[in-house]
């Protein structure tokens, strides 16, 4: 369900047909704001905590990347950027039903905290963020619409699923997009338009196929004994199959950590190149070849549905910053 909050205009950067937004990407992970703003947003500076991330963001996207404690960002650090538009896809573990909940309390909310206080200082003329749908509930979620308030920002909230759009990964996020502009947030502005035709649509799509012999991709005996009924594999061949949300555990926890494929040669993991190939990143996206395959399997875990984040900025900039 979309819900819209609406605040009194303040004064900020109106875009227009022909501009492209300066973007700074916050717990930037392996670029998924950057891909999936290509054309809209011009992310100048990317910042994350992770030396992994860097890796893979820097091999993949031209933004400059910065590795930082976000918790000790200052306004000055952020100002010198001069970016009208700010992605935020903060640790969602405070959030997940799953976890212990701790909401606020969590340490790991202490630089969502920090960047609200950033935000409420600088004012972008745009913002957008990404979590897990508990998050709409939190205690952090309120905060943040108690900023955007305070700020005069107008904001919309809708959870999405990228089946919605036509993709086969279940994978339901919070979005919330904010800005100045009350023409952003008409009825009109909110309606999604269907992926295109050359992104992938089905399992089968993003099969690599070469990794169909690959014996290393092969799931341990042991797995397919213990929890032979309560894994969900998927048929290669089946048009209708749609895999579960892929999480940073995928390779370690067998249950509740994403899909498994069945293919000619037995029941095998997804790759990391498949799995982010599901979540809208693109054949070209390679992880670097150092990094190692669990560590590529967490890393795509703990990314974003490009596919959605791109319909949610379409919805709200376009035509408004469409480039000519």
């Amino acid at each position: 369900m979309l819900k819209i909050g609406y605040r009194s205009l303040f004064f900020g950067i109106h875009p227009s047909k022909t501009m492209t937004l300066r973007g700074l990407e916050l717990f930037a992970g392996i670029g998924g704001f950057a891909a999936a703003s290509r054309g809209l947003v011009d992310v100048v500076q990317a910042i994350d905590v992770s030396e992994l991330s860097r890796q893979a963001y820097q091999s993949n996207h031209q933004s400059s990347f910065s590795i930082r404690n976000i918790e000790s960002l200052t306004a000055a650090d952020l100002a010198i950027f001069d970016a009208e538009f700010w992605w935020l896809s903060p640790p969602c573990q405070p959030f997940t039903r799953r976890g212990r909940q701790r909401d606020l309390d969590d340490p790991r909310c202490a630089a969502f905290i920090n960047v609200l206080d950033v935000i409420a200082k600088l004012q972008p003329s745009y913002l957008a963020l990404e979590n897990v749908p508990p998050f709409a509930e939190s205690r952090a979620a309120m905060r943040l619409r108690e900023v955007l308030q305070r700020c005069g920002y107008f904001w919309s909230e809708q959870v999405v699923c990228p089946t919605e759009l036509g993709i086969a990964n279940r994978r339901r996020r919070f979005y919330l997009f904010a800005g100045k502009f009350a023409e952003q947030f008409t009825s009109d502005a909110q309606k999604f338009s269907k992926i295109s035709g050359d992104h992938p649509r089905s399992i089968a799509d993003i099969v690599i196929r070469k990794n169909s012999c690959d014996p290393s991709l092969i799931i341990p005996e042991r797995w397919q004994s213990e929890y032979e009924y309560a894994i969900d594999v998927l048929d290669a061949t089946d048009p209708y199959a749609i895999g579960a949300c892929f999480t940073s555990a995928y390779g370690r926890s067998p249950v509740r950590s994403g899909s498994y494929l069945r293919d000619a040669n037995g029941i095998r993991f997804f790759s990391p190149e498949e799995i982010v190939r599901l979540l809208g990143f693109g054949d070209d996206f390679k992880f670097p070849t150092q990094l190692t395959r669990g560590q590529c399997w967490s890393l795509a875990g703990n990314s974003i549905s490009v596919d959605v984040v791109r319909a949610i900025l379409r919805q709200h900039l376009s035509p408004f910053c469409m480039p000519s």
